[in-house]
């Protein structure tokens, strides 16, 4: 994957603190801390390295759905995600939440080879989670002292989510563990009509998560406001891997841009554009439309835009789309699924 030698090496910095304290000096912990040695030294993914020894416990909000008949389905792209996974994870667990209903259309049956699922208590959204708090983390406590490495996540909920009490106990029980945070659906989004209330229960979770993500003995965060915001006061913890998920091999260079891009100005062809996301203010979708307006009324290059999202602007795109002219053409199209 695309990741950054630099900031690899600083996060093998982070493992070697952690192994300077006992609970670090384990042969399996110290085979992770090899690998994240070997990548650094070899500045690519490496295949040649064993698989992890230590006993993985991975804690996701993605629930594992069981059915009438018993079967247990995951999400498709989960399902693909987690298969990558057990190539370099010996002893995987994985803790969620179990619900019990019909599999959504995207589901796809679990394969539980190389790895098996634990039922943590995890509710969500509720003031049930207070009630239900002593025994999630009695589960908790339980489980992480099973395991020698602990891979969490950020909290999505008020008043209590698993992972502030997973950061906490795996801290607590001296575990290494590690925190990966790649959204902030807690925030309230730029240009979002929130209450009073929304606002309170905002600055809560943002609190809370501050805290047990600081906790973490390493950190990674997809970008660098993640990590500025939520682990300000131990920031040599925290790394930026950009877009990791995406293969090195499927992204042009610099020099295969460019080349690419002079030869459709040579031969006259449209800039050809594509946003994919979400349609809201803070994706920066005013800014497009400004630019938009700004060709239009240049004339000077010929573009064509396709977005591909759904949310509270897509009005304004398709408004924007009925402004299209010869030069500038905007196509607004339905969403695909995810992946």
């Amino acid at each position: 994957t695309s990741t950054n030698p630099v900031e690899f090496a600083a996060a093998t910095r982070s493992f070697e603190n952690f192994l300077a304290r006992p609970a670090g000096r384990t042969p399996a912990l110290r085979s992770l801390h090899c690998r994240f040695a070997g990548r650094i030294m070899n500045a690519a993914p490496t295949t040649s390295l064993p698989p992890l020894a230590c006993n993985y416990l991975l804690v996701i909000h993605i629930p594992l759905v069981i059915d009438r008949q018993g079967r247990r389905w995951i999400e498709r792209l989960w399902a693909v995600d987690l298969a990558r996974h057990t190539d370099y994870i010996r002893h995987l667990t994985v803790a969620c939440r179990f619900v019990h209903a019909e599999a959504p259309d995207d589901a796809v049956l679990a394969d539980e080879s190389g790895f098996h699922f634990v039922k943590i208590a995890y509710r969500q959204r509720s003031l049930l989670a207070l009630f239900e708090a002593p025994l999630a983390a009695w589960q908790l406590w339980r489980l992480i002292g099973r395991n020698d490495f602990v891979h969490s996540l950020y909290g999505q909920w008020w008043p209590l989510d698993t992972p502030y009490l997973t950061n906490l106990i795996a801290r607590l029980r001296g575990k290494c563990l590690m925190v990966n945070v790649e959204a902030s659906p807690w925030r309230i989004a730029h240009g979002e009509r929130a209450s009073l209330l929304r606002r309170w229960q905002a600055a809560v979770v943002e609190a809370l998560n501050r805290w047990t993500i600081s906790l973490a003995d390493i950190a990674f965060f997809t970008h660098e406001g993640y990590r500025r915001d939520l682990m300000p006061q131990h920031a040599e913890r925290g790394h930026v891997i950009h877009a990791s998920w995406i293969d090195e091999a499927v992204v042009l260079g610099d020099a295969a841009a460019s080349a690419r891009w002079q030869a459709r100005r040579d031969n006259g062809a449209p800039l050809r554009l594509l946003f994919a996301g979400r349609l809201q203010e803070d994706k920066g979708l005013h800014v497009m439309f400004e630019a938009l307006r700004h060709l239009r009324r240049e004339g000077r290059v010929r573009v064509q835009l396709s977005i591909i999202g759904a949310g509270g602007l897509e009005a304004a795109c398709r408004e924007q789309a009925r402004l299209s002219t010869d030069d500038v053409q905007l196509d607004v199209l339905d969403p695909v699924p995810y992946g």
